[in-house]
């Protein structure tokens, strides 16, 4: 029975301990019990690889410690040797140690016939698509990757760990190739199991999707996405992850030309780097850093990181003992001392830098660095007064980023330059036309907007971990009162008696301190909520999208010498957007002025699709003559949905209604469309999201309305054709307002 007994308990550890590889999650004091409750050396080596993986967050060199104690270990089986030598590709692929990586992956390689775990074939194949795309065979990587899903499928439990990983690694793939969409498609299934942030790969899969909004020009998207992967590294205290995200972050402040931010996150990074040993990641800080201070006018302090930079990554010296052998960090390395030797009039020097980071950048297919070269080598022309030569990278830089679609918005950077160059040419007509096509992008608002945006996420979070600091104090503070009690009862029961009514007082106090601020807090955010609702509704109404569409409508007007048209168009807009910027603020205008505003709005739109759809808006004179109130634009949401994503002008006979009638006693509002439909809208991410974003400030004004006036408004959305589930029919029904109850 015994005998037994100790055989079960054997199995269920062997069964926990094996479940647990590459877990990162548990604490130094559980990894060690583990250790030292491992029997076998299967199992020893196995806790020893969570061990060691779970340094990477921590301290590189504690990493390569405990991987030399496992590779001690004497006669380990052949599954043993696998998991040691996956152990080492993961602490070498961290340190970006890509030459010993290659090497390593050769002889993973050869071990795989004799492996028959599913779950260490998932992680081999993932190192293998991983070393292809490190040798610019991005396509045979996605094979490999491919081949670990399907092995990650067969993994029972850890399929939940092992699918969104491969996942990620495929998104990666396809950025490389500069897919963005198909990228975006495999980030997005990584997140498909929800997975909490405490999951293993959860923050890392995060990180990815937020860096695909960056390289997708979302950059407030993008920084919302890094802010809550830093929070959550932060409370798993996830160094290596931090560090990462505080340079993700600085380049996000160098896109929206924001150097001294910039300089504070990568000055963030290169410190914990440092703590981390993780010698990639400080040099590439460097780099980055270098770049900045030459931002700023400091040659001195670039050249400085820049030099710090080339010597950790081992970019000159081909026998450094710290040499990454990344392509990219060579090509970025030489790019920033190229630019540094240019401001140091070494023009010569520069153009040579310049050179080696462009074959660089070639080997590994990067088209948006190859246009960044070629820009910065059109700089080098430009300060030695070469104006052909200088014109010529300028135009091979704004060629690739076209023809590539890769970096489209610094493209407007490279207008400014060549704008600069043909007036020191005295080329005046083609100094004018870029200078025009310049100051187009610079005055719309989508950098400042995204800029803005970025300040509005920082003060959030700033804000929440300002109350989570304060709530820790608290705690802290109550735990020190609890410690200082229980030494108090233990002196004398008087002393209990007083420390008991001391605290029930203060318990007392705080709880009447926390219901005052609740209070008064929900009191404040009520009557901000209705001027935060206007200003919500004056954004979402007009986007960016909206408005450089008819920028661009104008635009082609003029350049098909069409001055009727372009003139109807802009009289069109401009009266649109003096309607919208007067009347958005009101909480209710004339039922005259809503039709005036919605008219311009279908008008602009019906001409910038060429009168591919119709329109009708159907009211009665009597409303209009009561001097009918209502809420302005709340219809113009579920038009610009079914313009947009409705797709109405793909639709024979598209047409869109509107209209506006009592009923009841309740001004109904109907806009019927006969578009694709929500169904087949659903399918497009963006236009989902932006379907739920115009349904819930919608719902958000009602309910506003309601709670003011004591009414029962109304909002409801269904098919316009339910059989084919085409077309979209929405009814908003309002309290019927007039102008002198408006003005109360």
């Amino acid at each position: 029975m015994n005998k037994h007994l100790a055989l079960l308990l054997f199995f269920i550890m062997l069964l926990s301990i094996n479940g647990s590889f590459h877990s990162q999650y548990k604490t130094k004091a559980e990894h060690e019990n583990l250790i030292s409750k491992s029997i076998t050396p299967y199992q020893k080596i196995n806790a020893y690889s969570n061990f060691a993986i779970y340094y990477l967050q921590k301290d590189f060199n504690k990493s390569d410690s405990i991987l030399r104690i496992m590779k001690k270990i004497k006669k380990p089986s052949v599954e043993s040797q696998f998991v040691i030598l996956i152990t080492e590709l993961s602490i070498l692929e961290k340190k970006g140690q890509l030459n010993k990586f290659k090497k390593k992956v050769s002889k993973l390689t050869a071990l795989i016939p004799s492996i028959k775990n599913d779950r260490l074939l998932t992680i081999a194949y993932n190192f293998i698509g991983s070393s292809k795309r490190y040798e610019i065979q991005f396509k045979a990587a996605i094979i490999y990757h491919k081949k670990a899903l399907r092995f990650a499928r067969n993994t029972g439990k850890d399929r939940r760990e092992l699918i969104p990983k491969t996942y990620r690694q495929l998104a990666l793939d396809y950025i490389k190739l500069n897919l963005k969409d198909t990228a975006e498609y495999y980030s997005n299934k990584s997140l498909n199991q929800k997975n909490d942030d405490n999951y293993p790969g959860t923050i890392d899969c995060k990180i990815t999707k937020a860096y695909i909004y960056q390289i997708n020009g979302q950059l407030d998207r993008s920084y919302e996405g890094y802010t809550n992967c830093l929070i959550a590294a932060k409370k798993l205290k996830h160094k290596e992850n931090i560090a990462t995200i505080y340079r993700h972050i600085g380049h996000i402040y160098m896109l929206i030309n924001q150097p001294e931010e910039a300089k504070d996150e990568l000055n963030n990074a290169l410190n914990i780097s440092k703590k981390l040993n993780d010698k990639k990641l400080e040099g590439r800080c460097y780099i980055d850093l270098a770049h900045i201070y030459l931002d700023l006018g400091n040659i001195n302090k670039a050249l400085e990181y820049g030099k710090k930079g080339e010597q950790i990554l081992g970019v000159l010296n081909e026998n450094s003992n710290n040499q990454i052998k990344y392509t990219e960090d060579k090509g970025e390395t030489y790019n920033v001392m190229g630019l540094i030797y240019s401001k140091l009039g070494n023009f010569n020097k520069a153009k040579k830098y310049l050179n080696e980071s462009s074959i660089n950048y070639h080997t590994v297919k990067n088209f948006g660095k190859i246009a960044d070269i070629k820009h910065n080598v059109g700089k080098v022309f430009m300060e030695t007064k070469q104006y052909n030569s200088a014109e010529k990278y300028f135009k091979e830089s704004i060629k690739i980023r076209k023809t590539k679609n890769v970096d489209t918005n610094k493209i407007y950077e490279t207008y400014n330059y060549l704008s600069n160059l043909y007036f020191k040419k005295s080329d005046i007509k083609n100094a004018f036309d870029y200078l025009k096509r310049y100051s187009l992008y610079r005055d719309t608002y989508t950098i400042k907007l995204s800029g803005l945006q970025i300040s509005k996420i920082k003060e959030n979070v700033l804000i929440s971990e300002s109350a989570e600091k304060k709530i820790e104090l608290e705690k802290i503070e109550q735990q020190k009162k609890k410690k200082e009690i229980e030494l108090e009862n233990e002196q004398t029961k008087n002393t209990l008696q007083k420390s008991i009514i001391f605290g029930i007082i203060l318990i007392m106090v705080l709880g009447g301190i926390i219901i005052f601020y609740w209070w008064n807090q929900n009191r404040i955010k009520e009557k901000q909520k209705s001027a935060e609702m206007s200003q919500t509704l004056l954004r979402s109404q007009m986007n960016p999208h909206f408005i450089f569409n008819a920028m661009s409508v104008i635009q082609s007007y003029i350049y098909e010498n069409d001055p009727s048209k372009s003139s109807k168009f802009l009289v069109n807009f401009s009266r649109l957007m003096r309607l919208i910027l007067e009347n958005s603020p009101k909480e209710f205008i004339p039922l005259e002025t809503e039709v005036e505003i919605l008219k311009k709005y279908l008008t602009t739109q019906k001409l910038r699709f060429e009168d591919r759809f119709i329109f009708d808006i159907d009211y009665s004179e009597d409303l209009i003559s009561s001097r009918v109130v209502i809420p302005p634009m709340i219809t113009q949401p579920f038009i610009e949905n079914a313009i947009e994503h409705g797709q109405l002008h793909t639709i024979d006979g598209g047409f869109i209604n509107v209209k506006f009638t009592n009923k009841n006693d309740m001004l109904e509002l109907t806009i019927t469309d006969n578009g694709i439909g929500r169904k087949k809208s659903a399918l497009n991410t963006k236009s989902k999201n932006h379907r739920s974003m115009a349904m819930k400030i919608t719902e958000d004004r009602i309910g506003i309305i309601n709670s003011k006036y004591k009414t029962s408004s109304i909002l409801m959305v269904e098919d316009y054709n339910k059989e084919d589930e085409t077309g979209t029919n929405v009814i908003i029904r309002l309290p019927l307002k007039h102008e002198q109850i408006s003005k109360l």
